[in-house]
């Protein structure tokens, strides 16, 4: 009697932490592990705009052939800008949707930027409120990325280092953003002058000695 296995390879994708998950009981830790042999963060599509061309080429290909539409040879410039400047909320899908709709609005042998519709770009956005509960996720999107990179060069002390570094760039940004006024830096930081000045000090010092 032959016996016969089946093989399965499983590729898993999701935009939530699964460890924190897991802590919060929100997920199965078998399941999680039985998952976790290796692990790819991908930054959101706003954060590499770099693979946008690549990223089109192949979805501009992908559905001439879908639809038989061999005409369009070259995605303009303008066309590549547009996609750049814009948001992504919903990453590579909506690109790709974005595409196909752009396919599918061509008549000729360039896809131009007027078929990119339903796309707008950063200084679309410029004038709407942004919510804070945004703004947080995307700060700590950011993070999630760096912190790596940061253990990377920092192998001892890396909490007090990473508070260093942001706290660096909180002072620098708040006394830009008031004109190099103390005062209303200290105000909009949340601390006395005189603790911010100790800082100044501080990090001039530091970055003196480097």
């Amino acid at each position: 009697m032959r016996h016969y296995f089946l093989l399965v390879r499983i590729i898993a994708a999701t935009n939530k932490n699964l460890e924190k998950e897991v802590e919060a009981g929100r997920f199965r830790e078998d399941l999680y592990w039985r998952l976790k042999i290796f692990s790819i963060h991908l930054p959101p599509l706003r954060n590499r705009l770099a693979d946008i061309p690549s990223l089109v080429d192949y979805f501009v290909g992908r559905f001439c052939m879908e639809y038989s539409k061999t005409t369009i040879q070259y995605v303009s410039d303008a066309a590549i800008n547009k996609l750049k400047s814009h948001v992504w909320p919903g990453n590579v899908k909506e690109l790709k949707n974005a595409i196909r709709r752009s396919v599918l609005l061509c008549s000729g042998d360039v896809l131009l930027e007027d078929h990119l519709i339903e796309i707008e770009s950063k200084s679309d956005h410029a004038n709407e409120d942004v919510q804070p509960e945004q703004l947080i996720n995307e700060l700590k999107e950011k993070m999630e990325s760096l912190i790596p990179e940061i253990f990377k060069i920092s192998e001892t002390n890396t909490h007090a280092n990473i508070i260093e570094i942001v706290e660096e760039i909180l002072i620098s940004q708040a006394l830009k953003m008031c004109g190099n006024n103390q005062v209303k830096a200290a105000r909009m930081l949340g601390i006395s002058r005189n603790t911010l000045r100790h800082r100044i000090k501080k990090y001039g010092e530091k970055n003196n000695h480097c």
